[in-house]
Order: structure tokens, then C-alpha cells, then sequence
């Protein structure tokens, strides 16, 4: 699968490199989606965009599926510089 990047805040990516691979846990495919803040994030959720990606990649395979959202303290955001979000 190619990696998917859409609009700086969403990536899509697989098949899984992890060696050795039962250390994945048998999942295949990663999404990781950044936002500016948690309201942020809900909106996301709600959009025609987040629908597409997760009935296309994750409700296929939900039976298998982990959904692990977190929020990153303010003094750590500039470890994620190098991604752009969407209101910047």
C-alpha cells in the first residue's frame, strides 16, 4: 500500500515492516491522524474526509482494530514540527 498523506494531518500506511512481524500483532495497516487540539479532532471526526478513511481502512478490518487517540503536552509539541497542520 502507498502511504496516503491528505490535506498535512492524516497518514495512512502499510503493510507492516516490523521484524519480526509477530510483534505487530498481525496489524497491516496504521493510521495517524495530528490536530491542533481536541475540538480539533472531533471536528475531523465528523468530516466526509474521516468517513471515507475509516470505512475504507479501519471498519474492514474492525475486528482487529485499536484506536488509541492522546494529546501531546505543550512542552513537547516541537517534537512534531516537522508535520504541517492544517490551520498553520
Amino acid at each position: 500500500m502507498t502511504l496516503v498523506h491528505i490535506d498535512g494531518r492524516l497518514i495512512v500506511g502499510g503493510p507492516s515492516v516490523t521484524d519480526p512481524i509477530d510483534r505487530s500483532k498481525g496489524f497491516q495497516i496504521a493510521l495517524v491522524s495530528y490536530h491542533e487540539n481536541l475540538a480539533a479532532l472531533i471536528q475531523y471526526q465528523a468530516s466526509q474526509e474521516y468517513h471515507w478513511i475509516t470505512s475504507t481502512f479501519m471498519f474492514p478490518y474492525k475486528e482487529d482494530l485499536v484506536r488509541f487517540d492522546f494529546e501531546v503536552d505543550p512542552e513537547d509539541e516541537e517534537m512534531y514540527q516537522f508535520l504541517p497542520l492544517a490551520t498553520r
